[in-house]
């Protein structure tokens, strides 16, 4: 990893922290924003990478799985509710849509 990839980890984490320090003050986003000092764009901003980044470590796990390979009787299932993705890859439990 270069310089530059340990920076943006190290900014990462420090916006993770940010984040679960505004849910636990119980200030909207953008009050907590304004006592903070933060734009609404720049905390939005690095919410998006950090999912992305979360996106990043669990996809690896994902093998895509041939059309050809589904037997016929499974190949019309659909998803119409979904409330949450989980993934315990890597031992820790991780929720990707409540980040």
């Amino acid at each position: 990893m270069n310089a530059k990839q340990k920076l943006h980890q190290a900014r990462l984490q420090e916006w993770a922290g940010r984040f679960a320090e505004q849910k636990a003050s119980g200030l909207t986003v953008r009050q907590w924003c304004e006592v903070n000092h933060f734009s609404f764009h720049t905390y939005n901003y690095w919410k998006h990478l950090l999912k992305e980044e979360v996106v990043d470590q669990v996809l690896p796990y994902i093998v895509p799985i041939p059309v050809s390979a589904v037997p016929e009787y499974l190949s019309s299932l659909e998803a119409t509710e979904v409330s949450s993705i989980r993934s315990n890859c890597g031992g820790s439990e991780t929720n990707l849509l409540n980040l």
